[in-house]
């Protein structure tokens, strides 16, 4: 049903309540006079049967009223049941609405917990959204410490190499400042035999030069000896054979002892012992003093070249010993360019090393430096991730809680919705229960208005009975009257408060009616927005 129809049906139910509000008044003045003319129509029956023996025309009159009477009770007794049936249908009308009340104060009420579920919905999805972003941001943070923890533990694992390699290095650097120290030792080692051996060949040199000196000195004196000797003995020739014979055995001897040197020192013997004999000869000879000058020359001669030989062996043995330092003193100057060499290879390979190594010590005092910044940033961040863990936990904690809360939110929403249904389809029930129920009370009315005509049809004919019967009232039948009318009067006034209580009950069904009218109103207006 339309808004529409509900407008007409709210405008024709405030009619009818107006019509049965004025029916009602009309409907209870028109009982009072019922019970009146129902009274006047007894005691005119009991007047008529009192009466019946005076008056045979009476009877008549008599037996119309006591159909009308019968009629009237008839009219009664239908009002009277359809006043019960009214009854109930305005009870059942009464429980429609207190249903329809309860209905709706339900339907609010749930209505109020759907927009506080869905507050708490919005309320737990914004936290549900937050709390993802937090738990992100946590995974984020636990990732980026991940990280951080790996290069922290590169540069820790490149830093124990660095130290490794360092620790070699020194190593290294140790070994080779040992063997320059020793390189070191033996090149002075050896610049000091050198200089020994430089010192012994310029001592063998000057001895070779002294030697030489003395040698030259030698030979001059034995030249002029021998020029001596040639003037000395120009007239012996035969003393002076032997003695040239000497003296050129002697010549022979000392160029054979100065170049060759190969005779054996028998031979010196031999000659000695002939040089001996013939001084010897000499002295015996007149002008011994002469040969005697001669002799000791000759023997001065001899010594001297004794003493030729003997520094001429001593010059080769100092040239060999000069040959071979002049050789160690080669091999020396090889080696000792070599160690040279390999001292200025050792130096560079330890500038090299220095330089490495003081590179590996800055780099290793900044890998230090990096590592202690990176455990304090590490301490920080498993701070932080133990804090965002702490964080998460709670948060899935509350998640959960939320989620709980949620699904309970969700099932009490589904329970109001199907409660809702349920309502929804109750109301509609007494919404077509109504509409029978309105349907019914206006038959009822139709019903009312059609006995109500046939009451005052009924009531015109009474009026005119009485007024046909009032002439032959007589007096005597006044205490009759006033008992009839007592009775009347009770009866009406039974008749008066059931027929009041049939306009409340009308126009409370009416109220009813209003009140589902504006129950629908709002129904359509809640499913409209």
């Amino acid at each position: 049903m339309d808004r529409r129809s509900w407008l007409w049906r709210r405008k024709s139910t405030e009619k009818s309540a107006g019509e049965t509000e004025s029916s009602g008044g009309s409907v209870s003045s028109h009982s009072e006079r019922f019970l009146d003319d129902q009274a006047y129509s007894n005691q005119n029956s009991q007047s008529l049967e009192v009466a019946s023996t005076v008056d045979p025309r009476q009877s008549d009159h008599d037996h119309v009223v006591k159909s009308l009477s019968e009629k009237l009770s008839e009219a009664l007794l239908t009002i009277t049941a359809k006043e019960e049936l009214v009854n109930q249908h305005v009870k059942v009308a009464e429980e429609a609405v207190s249903g329809w009340e309860k209905a709706e104060r339900e339907v609010v009420a749930l209505r109020h917990q759907i927009g506080v579920l869905t507050v708490k919905n919005s309320a737990l999805e914004e936290q549900v959204d937050h709390l993802d972003g937090a738990l992100k941001e946590c995974l984020r943070q636990l990732r980026q410490t991940r990280e951080e923890k790996d290069q922290i533990a590169n540069e820790a694992e490149r830093d124990t190499n660095l130290h490794h390699k360092l620790e070699m290095s020194e190593k290294e650097n140790s070994d080779l400042k040992h063997k320059i120290s020793l390189m070191a030792e033996e090149l002075e080692i050896r610049i000091i035999e050198r200089e020994l051996s430089n010192q012994v060949a310029e001592q063998a040199s000057k001895q070779h030069l002294d030697g030489a000196k003395k040698v030259a000195k030698l030979e001059a004196e034995c030249r002029r000896l021998k020029s001596a000797l040639k003037r000395a003995n120009d007239h012996p020739l035969k003393a002076r054979k032997k003695p040239s014979i000497s003296i050129t055995e002697k010549g022979d001897f000392k160029e054979t002892g100065r170049f060759g040197r190969n005779r054996t020192y028998s031979f010196e013997e031999i000659d000695l012992m002939n040089d001996f004999l013939e001084m010897e000869r000499l002295v015996g000879l007149p002008g011994s003093s002469e040969v005697e000058d001669r002799l000791k020359k000759d023997e001065s001669l001899e010594t001297a070249e004794y003493k030729l030989v003997d520094s001429e062996n001593k010059l080769k043995a100092s040239l060999n010993q000069n040959k071979e330092a002049e050789s160690k003193m080669v091999d020396c100057e090889i080696e000792l360019k070599a160690s040279r060499h390999r001292l200025e290879e050792a130096k560079c390979k330890l500038a090299e090393r220095e330089n490495e190594l003081k590179l590996s010590r800055y780099q290793l005092e900044t890998a230090s430096a990096k590592l202690a910044e990176l455990e304090i940033e590490l301490n920080a961040s498993t701070y932080l991730l133990e804090e965002a863990e702490f964080k998460l936990h709670n948060t899935a904690s509350r998640l959960e809680v939320s989620e709980a809360g949620l699904e309970a939110a969700n099932v009490k929403k589904e329970e109001a919705e199907s409660r809702c249904k349920a309502l929804e389809a109750e109301i509609e029930i007494l919404v077509s229960k109504v509409d029978c129920l309105e349907n019914d009370i206006q038959k009822e009315r139709d019903s009312s208005r059609e006995t109500e005509a046939k009451y005052q049809d009924l009531k015109d004919e009474v009026s005119r009975l009485q007024h046909e019967v009032q002439d032959t009232k007589s007096r005597t039948q006044a205490d009759e009257f006033r008992f009839l009318k007592i009775k009347q009067d009770r009866e009406l006034a039974i008749t008066g408060s059931k027929f009041a209580e049939c306009q409340k009950t009308i126009a409370s069904l009416n109220r009813q009616l209003e009140a589902l009218a504006t129950l629908d109103d709002f129904l359509i207006d809640t499913n409209e927005l």
